[in-house]
């Protein structure tokens, strides 16, 4: 389905039962109206998703936001996940989610898969997280999360955890999202094949977050190449 119809808008918990030999393959590309997420849960809306275990498999797409619990989250919780899947997708790919928008929660869960985006935006928890959106979530928290997968981008934003965080000055005086990130680290590689990328880093492609609160996070070596 297209990223605007059929979302799935419910609560999801796997209870702890293990997906094997997942496949996934989305060939549509994106078209001048619509994108088509790809995952175990394409688009979420609303959506809680817990205790879901990826053992094995494949998750690929040729279009945007593609992770293997779930490609597109918006305004969403994800919880208590685990993927050794391979992750591939054109942009905005993530070990768990491509792109949690909106994002309230993303916790305990870790990536054990490796994560490829043929264009920007790869990480090995998610592409993008956070919202650009005026009256998104202020308070957006990644907690008690790791990547042990290699991350790697053809073009720029690549991240051990996250390819890019949004954020947004909502105001005048300065009102921004506060990003929270604890108790995370990541020990996989992280890559890119363009020599002009500068935003590859061990664990955010990109620090920009104004207000934001970041603690006992760490990686192992540098992580990079």
């Amino acid at each position: 389905a297209d990223l605007y119809s059929k979302p799935f808008c419910g609560t999801f918990n796997g209870k702890g039962h293990k997906i094997e030999h997942l496949y996934v393959e989305n060939t549509q590309a994106r078209n001048v109206y619509y994108y088509y997420p790809a995952g175990l849960f394409g688009y979420c809306l609303n959506g809680v998703l817990s205790n879901i275990t990826i053992e094995s498999g494949s998750v690929s797409s040729v279009c945007a936001y593609t992770g293997a619990v779930c490609g597109y989250s918006y305004s969403g919780k994800i919880f208590n996940c685990l993927n050794k899947a391979s992750v591939k997708g054109s942009e905005i790919v993530g070990g768990i989610v491509g792109y949690m928008n909106k994002a309230i929660l993303l916790a305990n869960c870790g990536n054990e898969g490796d994560v490829t985006s043929e264009s920007a935006y790869a990480g090995g928890i998610t592409g993008i997280f956070g919202s650009p959106e005026r009256g998104a979530a202020k308070d957006s928290r990644i907690v008690n999360c790791y990547n042990v997968g290699n991350i790697c981008a053809a073009g720029d934003f690549a991240g051990g955890l996250i390819g890019k965080p949004n954020d947004l000055n909502l105001n005048p005086n300065g009102d921004y999202h506060q990003l929270t990130m604890l108790n995370c680290y990541h020990a996989g590689t992280v890559s890119s094949r363009d020599s002009t990328a500068v935003h590859v880093a061990a664990i955010a492609g990109l620090g920009s977050w104004k207000t934001r609160h970041v603690n006992a996070i760490y990686y192992v070596d540098d992580g990079l190449k």
